[in-house]
């Protein structure tokens, strides 16, 4: 009896154990394509987004993370003064998540996104970090 509960209690160890292991390779392969990604994004750097926005580079800060770096071409003054709709502009990024296939197919990963935009002068103007609750709404 004693010696089936021990036997039992080995077989749980395992099956976590493995389950942990499993789930540690995977985030690792994960971050190994994610730094990859960043590697090469960062050769098409900087790219016009359109005629108002520059991709500058792409990072990959932490683990199960990408981080974009824009410029916009304006002063915050300017984008002040034009009552940008920040909130909008979230929407839109997430959208563009889910139907560009690169990204897309990071999503089921429960991948990290962060945007920071700077104006023409440099001055952080937003900023904002996409998490998997944010673009697995209405799947």
């Amino acid at each position: 009896m004693k010696a089936k509960k021990i036997l039992k209690g080995i077989a749980l160890a395992l099956i976590f154990s493995t389950g942990l292991l499993t789930s540690c390779s995977k985030e690792n392969a994960t971050n190994k394509v994610l730094d990859r990604m960043a590697m090469e994004g960062n050769r098409l750097c900087p790219m016009d987004v359109d005629n108002m926005t520059r991709w500058d580079s792409i990072t990959h800060p932490a683990s199960l993370t990408l981080a974009y770096y824009h410029t916009v071409a304006a002063t915050k003054a300017d984008l002040d003064w034009m009552q940008l709709d920040w909130n909008q502009v979230k929407g839109m990024l997430i959208s563009n998540l889910k139907s560009n296939p690169r990204t897309a197919s990071l999503l089921d990963l429960n991948i990290k996104f962060r945007y920071f935009y700077f104006d023409s002068e440099g001055q952080e103007v937003y900023r904002t970090e996409i998490l998997p609750v944010d673009y697995k709404i209405n799947e």
